[in-house]
């Protein structure tokens, strides 16, 4: 299993009360990524940092409807989305 199949099967159940630990694994697994993919748009680490834990928070909520997107780039626009304030 590679690791968009991981991926895949974490978020494919959806939010749901036992899936809060998949999502946790993939919390750990992108969120160094991408606060360092926002850092480039804020200059404010803890301002980085922020907006990546709403994009994941954004992404978590929009998993039913994610469809077949790969997980990084959801989290990847979502927080750009974000850091831009569109």
């Amino acid at each position: 299993m590679d690791e968009r199949d991981l991926d895949r099967q974490l978020v494919r159940a959806g939010p749901c009360e036992a899936n809060k630990h998949a999502f946790e694994l993939l919390v750990s697994k992108y969120q160094r990524k991408l606060t360092r993919l926002l850092a480039r748009f804020i200059r404010d680490p803890v301002e980085s940092r922020m907006s990546a834990q709403e994009a994941f928070i954004k992404a978590y909520r929009a998993l039913p409807a994610s469809g077949r997107q790969r997980i990084l780039y959801m989290l990847y626009r979502i927080g750009i989305i974000n850091a831009l304030g569109l």
